[in-house]
């Protein structure tokens, strides 16, 4: 049964960290393990300064769900969820990561064999129009949070390297050398997804902050799903946004 979208409830207000999850198998997942980890910490199921919602799989739905989220919820902070392919063999499987930037493939213009993106054509991806436009700086590359980590199936954690980030891509790679080709073009990337960069512009429109944590599946280009690794990347990335999400909180208790 459908419904349409309603008001926000007045416990919206309180929306301090609002979970975004692009598919039903990541959030059946990630969902639980994260409420456990904050129950562990005195933060229990029912509060309503923590919400989930599903921003839908691709960049275009998924830009559209987080700000209808957004509008909903008017969260402190959005904080983006899931699975992603490692261009970087130091992302091992299993692992997740928070990117310092994202990026999009595929905006520009072809010439010969790549897209030339919009700052190489003299573009930009969003220029106001009018006086009634909205005013935000936005590009084909966004930065996101100063601080960047791995978490791994020890739940260790070590500094990566400046400036590593994530191309959010319309399709994921197909092959070993489609994937090495992106990493090519996007020398700084170290894994791609199919919704950051578009949750971004979202959350830059709308002066949210943004965290995107990511768990790394698979190598990106490998389509053999026997040797993915989704449960244990979900995990990872569990651990993440439950500690994003309770930092803040606990202050504000």
């Amino acid at each position: 049964m459908s419904s349409s979208i309603s008001a926000p409830a007045a416990n919206d207000k309180l929306c301090q960290a609002l979970v975004l999850v692009p598919t039903e198998l990541e959030r059946r997942r990630l969902e639980p393990a994260v409420r456990q980890a904050l129950l562990d910490v005195g933060i229990t199921e029912q509060d309503p300064r923590v919400r989930w919602a599903g921003c839908g799989f691709g960049p275009t739905i998924a830009g559209t769900l987080a700000a209808v989220a957004i509008a909903r919820f008017r969260p402190v902070q959005v904080l983006l969820a899931g699975i992603a392919g490692s261009f970087d063999e130091q992302l091992a499987l299993g692992e997740a990561f928070e990117p310092d930037f994202v990026a999009i493939e595929g905006i520009g213009a072809w010439d010969h064999e790549r897209v030339r993106s919009p700052d190489e054509l003299g573009w930009k991806l969003w220029q106001a129009t009018g006086s009634d436009d909205p005013i935000f700086d936005c590009g084909t590359r966004l930065t996101l949070g100063p601080v960047s980590t791995i978490v791994s199936l020890d739940d260790s954690t070590a500094p990566l390297r400046p400036q590593r980030g994530l191309l959010t891509v319309c399709a994921a790679s197909g092959s070993i050398e489609q994937a090495a080709a992106r990493r090519r073009a996007f020398p700084s990337i170290v894994a791609e997804d199919m919704e950051g960069h578009a949750v971004a512009v979202a959350c830059r429109i709308t002066g949210v902050p943004l965290t995107i944590v990511r768990g790394i599946s698979n190598i990106a280009g490998d389509r053999d799903h026997r040797r993915w690794r989704i449960d244990e990347a979900l995990r990872s990335a569990a651990r993440i946004v439950a500690r994003r999400i309770a930092e803040p909180l606990a202050s504000t208790r």
